[in-house]
């Protein structure tokens, strides 16, 4: 983690903690640096025990600069890997779209409500949503369910989704 302090202003100063493994297999994620390039030691660490169970620790304030792409992405990435990638949709693009989901378990059926948790139109989105490819996706809307555009992707199927009014839902149905 490069140029840390901002991280350390305001309610989060002097927040940051260096981390020390307790066991082996701890994996070191990124480490303290200032401006000055001088090291201070790991500050995101990840570890699965013997049983399976996943674990990551932030030795700084991870909820700052929570809007930033990077900091997206690197929170997404990590409950992807406590997941083991079952995170059940997951948006490309670093926009105010917030899905909430609720599939059956074997993922074949029920929706996934996205809002736009913003003051403008969000022009367009890519969803991968992690279910079989092959169920059929529909957009609910006003008249009814309308048939909604997929493909395929490594870990289930992708959907484009356009033009969502600022503070509105848009609802993926999967299944029947």
């Amino acid at each position: 983690m490069r140029d840390c302090r901002i991280e350390f202003w305001g309610e989060a100063r002097g927040q940051a903690d260096v981390l020390e493994p307790l066991a082996d297999g701890v994996r070191f994620l990124a480490n303290l640096e200032t401006y000055l390039k001088e090291q201070y030691g790991p500050c995101l660490s990840a570890y699965e025990n013997d049983l399976g169970g996943r674990v990551v620790v932030m030795g700084y304030a991870p909820w700052m600069f929570i809007h930033s792409g990077a900091k997206r992405t690197q929170l997404l990435n990590l409950a992807d890997w406590i997941t083991r990638d079952r995170l059940p949709v997951r948006i490309s693009e670093t926009v105010p779209l917030v899905p909430f989901v609720r599939l059956s378990e074997d993922r074949r059926q029920g929706p996934v409500v996205l809002l736009n948790a913003s003051t403008d139109w969000l022009e367009e989105a890519t969803l991968e949503v992690r279910a079989p490819a092959g169920v059929p996706v529909g957009l609910v809307t006003g008249g009814g369910r309308e048939p909604w555009d997929v493909s395929p992707s490594a870990k289930g199927f992708t959907v484009r989704v356009e033009e969502v009014p600022p503070w509105t839902t848009e609802v993926l149905l999967l299944g029947e």
